[in-house]
């Protein structure tokens, strides 16, 4: 076998790799969105001080977050609707790859403390969902803001 060979055949290789990859993320993605609205965000944690970047699936009482990289298709971020408080959003300080210009907002869930950032457009879907109930729905608390 020439050194042409091997290289055709490395770069094969690399090429099948990357498309597989490519592929996985497009098929855990559509796994994940289960059809509902699925967007960017980034999440800090007191655990966990430094920005992470993720998915945010809106769910009808709930929110999940899934981390962008990995191969789990379980969220590991679950906050009930009814149990949410969002702070007003404010301008993101620190440089937050992957998110372009975005806006912070703290929040709460059953005494967990948080903070998201996402899109200006994204997270005003999330407040409205937020403050939205769905029909049919008696009793139901809706999440607040503070």
């Amino acid at each position: 076998m020439g050194l042409l060979e091997v290289a055709e055949l490395v770069l094969g290789l690399l090429l099948l790799s990357t498309l597989l990859v490519l592929g996985f993320i497009w098929v855990r993605r559509q796994i994940i969105s289960g059809g509902k609205p699925l967007m960017l965000c980034a999440l800090r944690t007191s655990a966990q001080p430094t920005w992470r970047i993720g998915l945010l699936r809106i769910g009808a009482s709930q929110l999940d977050w899934f981390a962008m990289i990995g191969p789990s298709f379980r969220s590991r971020h679950t906050w009930e609707r009814v149990h949410l408080a969002l702070d007003a959003p404010r301008a993101t300080t620190e440089v937050i790859p992957a998110l372009g210009e975005s806006l912070t907002a703290s929040a709460i869930n059953a005494g967990q403390h948080f903070d998201i950032a996402m899109e200006p457009s994204g997270l005003t879907a999330l407040r409205a969902w937020l403050e939205s109930q769905p029909p049919g729905v008696e009793g139901h608390a809706r999440g607040q803001f503070t």
